[in-house]
């Protein structure tokens, strides 16, 4: 809207706009960091139809982000630390499922929202919503 004729402009934004400047979202994160094992390609386990990412890259780059800038220290401590209130019992994860994944941190984190949930997809936009990742 321009404000000072009140009259809507027509702005096209491309897709090297989009790829450069728009994050991807918490649902893609889990999605992938559950899939991906070292030494995968993380268009093995995304659709790229329209050629969005030239590589991988700046993909790799927003997890690695991500996992160094949790707000909080260690948040599956804290999830478990909340479950553990709750149930009287702490959440036991398989170690060897997370020492073949490629985000380490990232699918500990999912796993044990994944506990403290009840439920497999979704869970890191849930624990975005009381812990703010």
């Amino acid at each position: 809207m321009e404000p000072e004729t009140g009259k809507w402009k027509y702005v096209s934004i491309f897709p090297c706009f989009i790829k450069k400047y728009c994050a991807l979202s918490l649902h893609m994160l889990e999605n992938i960091s559950s899939r991906e094992r070292k030494g995968d390609k993380i268009f093995d386990h995304i659709d790229d139809p329209e050629k969005l990412f030239d590589c991988e890259d700046s993909i790799v780059r927003v997890f690695l982000r991500f996992e160094k800038a949790f707000k909080i220290s260690d948040p599956c401590v804290l999830l478990n630390s909340r479950y553990i209130e709750m149930g009287n019992e702490p959440i036991n994860l398989n170690t060897s499922s997370i020492a073949s994944k490629r985000f380490k941190k990232l699918y500990q984190l999912i796993l044990t929202a994944r506990v403290y949930f009840g439920i497999e997809t979704g869970v890191l936009s849930l624990t975005n919503s009381i812990i703010c990742l």
